[in-house]
């Protein structure tokens, strides 16, 4: 498997895992946006943009996990996160009359889980110092956020809801710039086996 994806080449890898995180995040954005603009949304609704949320993560997390394979770094965090995804997602999916609580808690499981699956992938990783701080923050951030809404659960997702934009805002800026820094990092390093100057 690693032979056969290192054929693309690092530099192809690598463009790829700049694109997966730029749509992780735009994807978390786009989720913490929708919710920002109609916060009154049933909770069957709110619970439907949360399951298409975190299946489309974790799908492109899978792929990440391919590329891992490919570059030979640490893929076990990418995967963890990938199966996160797809099986809350799923769950969320198959409870058509789920309530505000059920739909907190299970916000709370994918929060919590993810933050320890970025931070081992943070002290795991052989990515640059750089990208390993920022994926730590996230790691951090999503067990704040997890934490949060674990401290009072009585509320219910609809009550916690400017929590949940907060956070999918902030997941969104920072993928986002995870995948502006490795981007910068690639043309870099690029330039300089090339023996170019920026200016040249």
């Amino acid at each position: 498997m690693r032979m056969t994806l290192a054929r693309f080449g690092q530099a192809t890898l690598q463009r790829v895992v700049t694109a997966v995180l730029f749509l992780r995040g735009l994807i978390a954005f786009v989720f913490g946006v929708v919710i920002f603009l109609w916060p009154s949304l049933a909770v069957q609704t709110l619970a439907t943009l949360f399951a298409v949320f975190v299946l489309l993560d974790g799908a492109l997390s899978l792929l990440l996990t391919l590329a891992d394979l490919g570059q030979r770094v640490w893929w076990w965090g990418h995967l963890g996160e990938g199966v996160l995804g797809l099986l809350l997602g799923l769950v969320t999916f198959s409870r058509s009359g789920i309530t505000s609580l059920g739909l907190l808690y299970l916000v709370v499981i994918w929060a919590l889980i993810l933050g320890i699956l970025e931070v081992l992938t943070a002290f795991w990783t052989r990515a640059s110092a750089r990208e390993s701080w920022l994926t730590f923050i996230n790691g951090l951030f999503a067990l704040l956020f997890g934490l949060v809404l674990l401290i009072q659960p009585a509320t219910g997702a609809m009550a916690s809801v400017r929590v949940i934009v907060l956070y999918a805002l902030i997941l969104g800026t920072m993928q986002v710039t995870r995948a502006v820094r490795i981007g910068r990092t690639h043309v870099s390093t690029t330039v300089a086996q090339a023996g170019l100057s920026p200016e040249g």
